[in-house]
């Protein structure tokens, strides 16, 4: 009986593909478009600051998000490796095939 297909339900390279995936995505560039240069008088100064205080605290929390996204990633794929070599010494140890 596999673990992974059997009790957990889980297609360890299907898994391993979504997590691989994962991460080549948190890695891509999270740049953000930068707000459009605009006329210098103070309101649109100040307008203009605003933007870019939101676009900067928004790229702080993206870079948090990818590497959130990045550990999930990782731990996916070792998680499946541990599992399949548990799977493995389960295996030999009840006298089947590696």
């Amino acid at each position: 009986m596999s673990i992974l297909g059997h009790i957990l339900h889980l297609d360890a390279e299907h898994a391993r593909r979504l997590a691989q995936e994962l991460h080549h995505q948190t890695r891509q560039s999270s740049e953000l478009l930068r707000p459009p240069e605009l006329p210098s008088n103070p309101p649109v100064i100040a307008l203009r600051q605003a933007a870019q205080a939101a676009i900067d605290s928004t790229t702080r929390r993206t870079h948090i998000l990818f590497a959130v996204g990045q550990q999930l990633a990782e731990n996916s794929l070792t998680s499946v490796g541990h599992i399949e070599q548990q799977e493995q010494v389960n295996s030999v140890n009840l006298g089947g095939q590696p």
